[in-house]
């Protein structure tokens, strides 16, 4: 759950230096990259990370997304 009321779906994939974002009302995924774990998650217009258990995801003409893990 962000702190702005939304819900995230992701998926760590390709040994964890990819990782997919959804909206949960959204179909189409954002696809961000790393050369290595631990380090900073990027696409075109788009940049995240992860640090004290929050995900922050930037991107482009939006305001900065701060998410905590929810567990299912």
């Amino acid at each position: 759950m962000c702190r702005d009321g939304t819900t995230l779906l992701v998926d760590f994939k390709d040994q964890g230096n990819m990782l997919e974002v959804r909206e949960r009302d959204n179909g189409g995924p954002l696809i961000l990259t790393a050369p290595t774990q631990g380090l900073q998650y990027v696409a075109e217009g788009a940049t995240a990370t992860f640090a004290d258990g929050e995900l922050r995801l930037q991107q482009a003409g939006l305001t900065e997304r701060i998410c905590k893990r929810a567990t299912r």
